[in-house]
């Protein structure tokens, strides 16, 4: 379904408004449509105040978005290359299975890039919504709306990828075309096996990536804990020296009574 248009001032008042932080979001959007009214402009007011308020992962995506707009763009074109290589796929065309593979990683590297920036956006206790980041992320490549609103920052809710996503509806006419002969049971079965990769795919992926992340946090608290513990021997050594040159001044004044 195509995303209604909105007035252009309801437009840059939605933009102004899903940068604000959570909880500011309510006060502001009525405040907004107010000021609207009150300026004649009836549309762009009815607009701004029919605006939902984000769930919390949708507004940690937003503003990452804002802060990382270099890997949003090479999030999108992610989502463009797996939606092509998910066509080649179908399709059987050669090599379309290695670059499938290619695609799903590169997706994933891309997901993972924008939800570190989310979880930065969300602070301490912003773990919980990583999973629903993540899938609202990998709908991007099988949903026109998700990505729309993912390039203006104004997404809403949360969303879920499922199968290829939206383009395999579209994909599976092409490739009854270019794969002449092939029966619809045959189709089917190649698609299960290739949903099946994918989604085998993207578990191992989602595993490593969260190892990785997991062990890379335990290093950053050991080398923290280096530092601390060297700081403290530093002291402790340093304390040591001069008890001791006290100490040695002690005895040198007792023995000189």
């Amino acid at each position: 379904m195509a995303k209604r248009k909105q007035p252009a001032a309801a437009e840059s008042e939605a933009s102004e408004l899903y940068a604000l932080p959570l909880g500011e979001f309510t006060a502001a959007r009525d405040e907004a449509a107010k000021r609207l009214r009150a300026s004649g402009d009836a549309d762009a007011a009815r607009a701004v105040k029919a605006l939902r308020k984000p769930s919390r992962a949708a507004w940690a995506i937003n503003q990452a978005v804002r802060a990382e707009p270099g890997a949003t763009r090479e999030l999108i074109e992610a989502g463009e290359r797996l939606a092509r290589a998910q066509d080649g796929a179908l399709a059987g065309e050669a090599g379309g299975g290695a670059e499938l593979r290619a695609a799903i990683a590169a997706q994933g590297e891309e997901v993972e890039r924008l939800t570190e920036a989310a979880l930065r956006q969300l602070g301490a206790g912003g773990e919980p919504h990583l999973d629903r980041v993540r899938e609202t992320l990998r709908a991007v490549a099988g949903d026109d709306r998700v990505r729309s609103e993912l390039e203006t920052g104004t997404l809403i809710r949360d969303h879920e990828a499922s199968g290829f996503g939206a383009n395999a509806a579209a994909a599976a006419p092409r490739a009854r075309a270019k794969a002449a002969g092939a029966g619809r049971a045959d189709e089917a079965r190649r698609r299960r096996q290739l949903e099946n990769a994918v989604k085998k795919a993207r578990h191992s992926f989602e595993l490593a990536t969260k190892r990785l992340g997991e062990a890379e946090r335990r290093r950053e608290r050991a080398e923290r804990g280096l530092a601390e513990a060297e700081q403290g021997l530093e002291t402790a050594d340093r304390e040591r020296r001069e008890s001791e040159a006290e100490l040695e001044r002690a005895e040198s004044d007792l023995a000189g009574l």
